[in-house]
Formats: structure tokens, C-alpha cells, sequence
């Protein structure tokens, strides 16, 4: 009897512990599946907090890259208006020198011209004094022919 009995309780034992193995077993297995999901659940806010850092980034470098953007147009705008300037001074440079040129071949040509009325004045002169020359020349030459004739006209007396 002590044998069935003993028997009886060894089989009520096991069947405790299997229910003890099996609880445990499930309640091991509810605390992988609760931490299993919890896991699932930071992983999502994880992977959401990413792409918001991601998309701020981006965002940021997409600002950044309008900076940049605006500042190079900026510069290109600055740059060309420079040049403008620079043709603009060089511009008036060249017409300055060129009206400062015209001036000074105005001026040329007005001492060419009164030049050449001095030099026509002089020649003027010269031809003019060559006339009186000439006629007192004539003058004189009448003269000595006369003086001639009228010694030859006394010597024949």
C-alpha cells in the first residue's frame, strides 16, 4: 500500500511540476512576447525619430543650399555689375581721350591754317615788294635811257 501510495503522491508531484514547467513555460513566453513587441514598438519610434532627424537634416542642407544659391547669384550679380562699371569708366576714359585727340587736331589744323595765312601774307609781301622792284627798276632804266638820249642828243650838237 505504502508503495501505490507513495506512487500516487510521486505522479501528483510530477503533475505539479509539469503544471509548475508549463506555467512557467507560458509565462516565459507571454514575457518574450510582451518584450518582443515592446522591442517592435522603440524600434518603430527609432526608425520614426531617424526620418524626422533625416528629413530636418535635409531641410537644413536644402537651406543651406539656397544660401549658397543666393550668395553665388549675389556675387555674379556683384561681379557684373563691376564689369558694367569698368566698361563704363573705360568708356568714358576713351571718349575723354578721344575728345582731348579731337581738340588737339582742331588746334593743329587752326596753327596749320594760320600758318599758311602768315606764309601767304609774307609771300603777298615779297610779290608786292618784287612789283615796286620791278617797276622801280623800269623807272630807273626809263630814266637812264632818257639821261641816254638826251646826252646822246647833246653830244650830236
Amino acid at each position: 500500500k505504502k508503495k501505490v501510495v507513495e506512487e500516487k503522491k510521486s505522479a501528483i508531484n510530477k503533475e505539479k511540476e509539469e503544471k509548475e514547467r508549463a506555467a512557467n513555460k507560458e509565462k516565459l513566453e507571454k514575457e518574450k512576447a510582451k518584450q518582443n513587441a515592446e522591442k517592435k514598438v522603440q524600434a518603430e519610434k527609432d526608425r520614426v525619430a531617424l526620418e524626422k532627424k533625416a528629413a530636418k537634416k535635409a531641410k537644413e542642407a536644402e537651406k543651406r543650399e539656397e544660401v549658397r544659391e543666393k550668395a553665388r547669384v549675389q556675387e555674379e550679380n556683384t561681379r557684373q555689375a563691376e564689369q558694367r562699371e569698368s566698361e563704363q569708366k573705360a568708356q568714358k576714359k576713351k571718349d575723354a581721350d578721344d575728345k582731348a585727340e579731337a581738340k588737339k587736331s582742331a588746334a593743329v589744323a587752326k596753327e596749320k591754317e594760320a600758318a599758311l595765312k602768315v606764309e601767304e601774307k609774307a609771300n603777298e609781301k615779297i610779290q608786292q615788294q618784287k612789283l615796286k622792284q620791278a617797276e622801280e627798276n623800269e623807272r630807273n632804266l626809263a630814266k637812264e635811257r632818257a639821261e641816254e638820249q638826251r646826252n646822246a642828243a647833246l653830244d650830236s650838237i
